[in-house]
């Protein structure tokens, strides 16, 4: 299977200044219609909120003071994805997001999809799971990397707290579930 990475990229600059920035990579699986367009239309809609986002921040750039101009945050906002496991099988894929104000981190989510390659349906966590985990991951996100991998998001929680650095591995805990 062949697999591409497709990338939208979106910027804003106001009087020669970058207000916003957006990077979208998406996968693209070869013979795999519906799961591209499954990610074609997650990636359109993204840049359709970034767009609104960025034009927000342009107004806002346009009426600050002068002298305030200098400690303008532009907008970034990423979204990456990883291809954990792909066979005839199934295709396992991790996904981030990332949105940051200058360096302070606003949003940030780690999720994952499990596709059913032959019919091109996401697999329930039963699938993947033992019986007493079933709840936990239909709550979280999954995803498969030669073994089940439990996402926990825990990014508001973890911001900010005691003023030391936080890196974005501390926003997310990732626990590997093998199937009884």
């Amino acid at each position: 299977m062949q697999i591409t990475t497709q990338e939208k990229k979106h910027a804003l600059c106001v009087l020669g200044v970058s207000c916003a920035a957006c990077r979208i990579l998406y996968p693209l699986f070869e013979g795999k219609e519906k799961i591209n367009a499954f990610y074609a239309e997650l990636a359109a809609n993204l840049a359709e909120f970034f767009g609104r986002e960025a034009e927000a921040k342009g107004e806002e750039y346009k009426a600050l003071p002068r002298r305030e101009k200098r400690n303008f945050l532009p907008l970034r906002m990423n979204m990456f994805f990883t291809v954990t496991h792909a066979d005839e099988k199934i295709i396992s894929l991790a996904r981030e997001y990332v949105l940051c104000e200058g360096k302070r981190v606003l949003c940030y989510r780690k999720s994952g999809e499990i596709w059913c390659a032959e019919r091109e349906i996401l697999l329930p966590a039963k699938q993947f799971f033992p019986h007493k985990m079933w709840k936990t991951a239909e709550k979280n996100e999954f995803y498969f990397d030669s073994t089940a991998v439990l996402v926990e998001n825990f990014f508001p929680e973890a911001a900010g707290g005691d003023g030391r650095r936080t890196r974005l591995c501390d926003y997310v805990r990732e626990t590997r579930v093998g199937k009884e």
